[in-house]
């Protein structure tokens, strides 16, 4: 990861493995954790009373980290605008690995909540050799899709990451649970990483993305361009929203090329 700060706050704050490891798209043996954020475990036992928790962390990404694994970018600028790929949460299990316990929380007298941080792999790396030129052969839409998206239009300096950091199981489906959820993690972790990286621009990832974004940097008292583009998952499933694969990474390339964020 570029930014030393950046650096810190991912891989020694919100995710500890004693700075940030060498960058692979996997890991064998898994990576070394030794602790985690458990901010909204700590500080609101609201939570526990709901039955709610929370698992599956992530942590952030850059440019300089798929140049480990595909090369230079090869694009016009040295270090271009910062630009930063925001999408809602982990969501699904992507290979994070094993459980790993810390700080035992026991939010229900027979639950023990823990989380599973990605220690089996680096979190959106692209699982390619090469940076990808054709879009609509990938079977990765997520880290391989971001690379050409960085490729085809010039971006040099993306930093990626999620909304809130960790997956939010709401066995209630309560909104209050969630919002606080979103409000305690970005007060803790996102407004961290927009006032070190300074994003020219904002490109969401889906519309929970886009609206709690706005809403946040409204509540920062942040003025930030926000450009909305189709999640990876709405493109993989395309057929749900009347259009094809093609269509929805096309309208996505549009919406980039007109934002002028790279330049």
């Amino acid at each position: 990861m570029r930014n030393t700060k950046l650096s810190n706050l991912n891989f020694c704050q919100l995710l500890n493995y004693g700075g940030q490891p060498i960058v692979q798209n996997t890991y064998n043996p898994p990576l070394s954790c030794s602790g985690y954020c458990v901010t909204c475990e700590a500080s609101n036992n609201v939570f526990v009373k709901n039955g709610d928790h929370f698992d599956q962390m992530s942590h952030g990404c850059d440019t300089s980290d798929f140049e480990v694994l595909l090369g230079a970018t090869g694009t016009k600028n040295p270090i271009g605008p910062p630009v930063m790929f925001l999408l809602e949460n982990p969501g699904g299990d992507y290979g994070n690995g094993n459980i790993v316990p810390f700080v035992d929380y026991s939010k229900h007298p027979s639950i023990t909540y823990n989380k599973q941080p990605p220690v089996n792999h680096y979190y959106w790396t692209p699982d390619v050799s090469t940076w990808p030129t054709n879009p609509y052969s990938l079977s990765n839409l997520y880290g391989t899709y971001f690379a050409y998206i960085m490729k085809k239009h010039n971006l040099n300096n993306v930093y990626i990451t999620n909304l809130i950091k960790c997956n939010t199981i709401t066995s209630k489906h309560t909104k209050y649970n969630k919002d606080r959820a979103i409000e305690i993690c970005t007060n803790r972790w996102l407004k961290q990483e927009l006032a070190i990286f300074q994003p020219r621009c904002v490109f969401c990832f889906g519309r929970n993305a886009e609206k709690g974004f706005i809403k946040i940097i409204k509540n920062f008292g942040l003025s930030i361009k926000t450009v909305y583009l189709f999640h990876p998952s709405a493109i993989d499933l395309s057929q749900r929203y009347k259009k094809t694969k093609a269509q929805m990474i096309d309208e996505n390339d549009v919406r980039i090329s007109q934002s002028q964020c790279m330049y």
